[in-house]
């Protein structure tokens, strides 16, 4: 038995696949607004415009990759016009850049004192496009571009952003902004505007917003010490133990070379030693803690199965899932209940005809070393037996 527990023990480490990846919150959004300009030095003498220029408007695709950092996407419009004390002239200046995005509400725990204001700051660079009555031809540049954007949290889905940005064509820029001369020095736009964030996908919160509770880092701490232990435990074993488990998986891969082969092939053939194996555990799928999501690792096991069953069409299985001791009977039985019917959708999702799979919920596997990290993590399981 000690030596099954440990070839299970090894398995499981290589099939297994902590869930970390999957995010707790969104990180997509679409962002827009729309506001005034200044542009800055580069104007020729007697051009000048307001210190509130009318039209600005940007709009653009982010996505963050953690809640502290990201990167967005986006085009601006800038249209530059006489003042009162000016010349006639109309231009204008297309950009489309790419930014990096660095959310510093998290950075500065902005959630120690308000859950509903935020602050992005961003820069990167891109391509302008700048046009005007007195040319024909497009003035293309590049620039550099950085601002701060002031968010405040209307929803989970919406937040009012108050953003300033500097731009500077700073490379092949031969005109001025208002068009009328070739420029002589590089200018500054600077944009002010209002707007929204959009947020995107099916978790609350969007990383702007989201904070690790203590729940979501015990959790965490939680897999980690898991893994930790199965570590140590396999660190730890008996060196005499080690060599029979390495025997049994010496004799376990030659019945497997052997299936090919007549002369050396299991009693009953290959469609008895599949049924050996998922009978004997061997073909068992784990989840998380208190959790009913399949580990990614386990996934080959219900392939396999799926083979057997396909291959064998007068066959059925007996899904049986199990909980830990963690918690009371009355919710693990409802757990290891909803384990055995995730093992038996996936089964189904994958061709299996649902009425030759019966699932059944066992309720605490009371077999396992309740005290052992190893031990819950085996319990968390489903079992499948062939008839």
């Amino acid at each position: 038995m000690k030596r099954k527990f440990l070839l299970l023990v090894m398995v499981a480490l290589v099939s297994s696949s902590a869930a970390f990846a999957q995010s707790a919150y969104n990180k997509w959004s679409i962002d827009a607004g729309v506001g005034f300009n200044k542009p800055w030095r580069n104007l020729t003498p007697g051009y000048f415009t307001d210190d509130l220029n009318a039209l600005t408007f940007d709009v653009g695709a982010r996505w963050m990759w953690s809640n502290y950092l990201g990167a967005k996407v986006d085009f601006g419009y800038n249209s530059f016009s006489e003042n009162d004390d000016s010349r006639a002239f109309d231009s204008k200046y297309l950009r489309t850049d790419l930014q990096l995005v660095a959310n510093m509400g998290r950075v500065l725990h902005f959630e120690d004192w308000t859950k509903t204001i935020g602050l992005l700051v961003h820069g990167g660079g891109g391509v302008g496009f700048a046009s005007s009555d007195f040319y024909d031809e497009t003035d293309l540049s590049l620039n550099l571009m950085g601002g701060a954007t002031l968010q405040f949290r209307l929803s989970n889905r919406v937040a009012l952003n108050l953003d300033a940005t500097a731009i500077a064509p700073v490379f092949k820029q031969d005109r001025t902004f208002d068009g009328a001369s070739y420029a002589s020095k590089r200018g500054v736009i600077f944009n002010g505007t209002v707007g929204l964030s959009v947020y995107l996908g099916k978790n609350e919160k969007h990383a702007d917003w989201y904070v690790a509770s203590a729940e979501d880092l015990s959790d965490i701490l939680g897999k980690y010490s898991d893994l930790e232990a199965k570590i140590d435990a396999i660190k730890n074993i008996d060196p005499s133990e080690l060599a029979k488990t390495k025997e049994d998986i010496k004799n376990l891969s030659d019945k497997v070379a052997g299936l090919g082969n007549t002369s050396s092939a299991p009693a009953g053939g290959y469609d008895e030693f599949v049924s050996q194996l998922a009978n004997d555990g061997f073909m068992s799928v784990y989840f998380p803690y208190n959790s009913s999501k399949v580990e990614g690792g386990s996934l080959s096991n219900i392939s396999f199965l799926k083979t057997y069953l396909s291959n064998n069409s007068g066959a059925t299985v007996e899904v049986h899932g199990y909980a830990d001791e963690t918690g009371s009977s009355n919710y693990n039985q409802t757990l290891s209940q909803r384990r055995a019917d995730a093992a038996k959708k996936m089964l189904v999702e994958a061709g299996i005809d649902a009425s030759r799979i019966n699932a059944v919920g066992k309720g605490i596997d009371s077999t396992v070393d309740s005290k052992s990290a190893n031990g819950r993590q085996f319990a968390r399981r489903a079992s499948f037996i062939i008839k």
